[in-house]
Order: structure tokens, then sequence, then C-alpha cells
């Protein structure tokens, strides 16, 4: 079974026939950014579980960002350090 199809189950009666539910308000709406409402089909029980696909979403952004950065910061320092040497070079021949 897909990652993101999974269901959770049921905390109430533990049962597997769980359906995605809708929100009910703004505040649900807007307070529960990793949390989806399901509601289960045999007790009737509605609950909140992670959404699995926002979590390695920012996970996923999170990790490329960081990679980013670290390029980013390891180019710029290399890139001074070229600068000098070019520096020196330029220097020790008289090319100023």
């Amino acid at each position: 079974m897909a990652l993101f199809s999974m269901r959770p189950a049921c905390p109430a009666c533990g049962g597997s026939d769980v359906r995605r539910s809708h929100r009910k308000n703004g505040e649900e709406k807007g307070s529960f950014a990793f949390k989806v409402p399901f509601r289960c089909r045999d007790c009737r029980t509605r609950f909140f579980g992670v959404n699995r696909a926002k979590v390695l979403g920012v996970a996923s952004l999170c990790t490329v960002l960081i990679g980013v950065t670290g390029a980013v910061r390891y180019l710029e320092m290399h890139l001074i350090d070229l600068e000098l040497l070019g520096a020196r070079i330029r220097t020790l021949f008289g090319m100023y």
C-alpha cells in the first residue's frame, strides 16, 4: 500500500474503514496545518490524522533548502579563496 493512501485506524473502535471528513469551521481550517479530519464508517467517530503528503513535502523542501544553502556557502568560500589567490598572483608578477 502506498504511503499517501494509508488510512489511520479509528481511535475509538480500531476499525480501518475510515474516510476523509470535511473541515467544519474556520478554526479547523487554519489551525491544523498537518492534520486532516477523518470519520470512521463503523462507529461514526470523527478524529484527526496526520497529512503525510504535506509532512513529506515540507521535509523535502527543508532538505533541498539546506542543501542549496550549503552549496552556496561552500562556493562563496572557495570563490573568495580564488579571488585572494588571484590577487596574490597578480601582485607577485607585477600585473597591477
